[in-house]
């Protein structure tokens, strides 16, 4: 979601639906999907208790020195380190009852969105699935498949750190259509000293004088946040132990949690948090883009 109004939305079919995409343009002959990581062995299970969480949250004071930034970047980052963007599409959908990466938002799939907002940041992306599936090689970015199956997102938050090419990464779900790249730059600067940035939605209603996104119960927000590829060993063994949640991540490694003081400043309303689990989730979503277009 590059940009503030969604110009390419001036003649637009109807906001939803999940018909197949078609119209989605394919992709240069070079880009090809990558072939599947050999797995990575995973270290035995250790069952010692997790520290305590080591986050130290960001106060609009604690924004991180100015330093010359790339061109790709200019407008939006404070610093100029080279950034992948890995966008988690291996959920299973399950109260959705259908892929949600396909399913289209202003006559686009929802995980197009994403991508578009990523690449206003991100360097290069990559899509992780939980399998093989071709319809994401017409998007013309690398596609990885889950190393560890049925560990949910943090599955896919290891592959796609383990396959990232830099080391600062941005991890976005595919659900989110309404992702913004700012508050995409503004996380991205957050981690140039630590290992994980992750927003908290927090638990009060966003004021903006009308509706708001809905954030649900607030709290951390791992599938919005910027990793490093330093986070690995700690996945791993979050993996080894069994099923976690990824927010698990922000209190095994050193780590800012970004509180709605700071990211306010990005996103005022908080969209970006907003999740697309149900279709009435999307006919919401349909409801903020009506608000963007011109």
């Amino acid at each position: 979601m590059r940009g503030t109004a969604h110009a390419d939305m001036a003649a637009r079919p109807p906001l939803w639906h999940h018909a197949a995409m078609s119209h989605e343009p394919p992709p240069p002959a070079s880009a090809t999907s990558t072939p599947t990581p050999t797995p990575m062995p995973m270290p035995p299970p250790s069952h010692t208790p997790l520290p305590a969480p080591r986050g130290r949250r960001v106060g609009p004071a604690a924004a991180s020195p100015a330093a010359a930034p790339s061109p790709r970047t200019r407008t939006l980052r404070l610093g100029d380190e080279a950034v992948t963007g890995i966008v988690l599409a291996g959920g299973r959908s399950r109260r959705m009852g259908m892929d949600k990466a396909f399913i289209e938002l202003a006559g686009r799939p929802l995980i197009a969105w994403v991508l578009d907002a990523l690449a206003a940041v991100a360097e290069r992306c990559v899509i992780v699935t939980h399998d093989e599936d071709a319809r994401f090689e017409r998007f013309g970015v690398p596609v990885v498949v889950d190393h560890v199956p049925a560990r949910g997102p943090l599955s896919g938050l290891h592959a796609g750190l383990t396959a990232a090419p830099t080391d600062l990464c941005l991890a976005v779900a595919c659900d989110l259509p309404l992702v913004q790249s700012s508050l995409l730059a503004l996380l991205a600067d957050a981690a140039a000293d630590v290992l994980a940035a992750v927003p908290d939605a927090g638990a009060s209603p966003l004021p903006d004088g009308g509706t708001t996104a809905d954030v649900g119960a607030g709290g951390l927000q791992p599938l919005l946040a910027a990793y490093r590829r330093g986070c690995i060993p700690a996945i791993e063994r979050l993996l080894a132990n069994g099923s976690a949640p990824a927010s698990m991540v922000a209190s095994t490694v050193p780590s800012v949690i970004v509180g709605p003081d700071r990211w306010r400043a990005a996103d005022p309303d908080g969209r970006s948090f907003h999740n697309v689990n149900t279709l009435s989730d999307l006919a919401t979503a349909a409801q903020w883009m009506n608000r963007l277009a011109p």
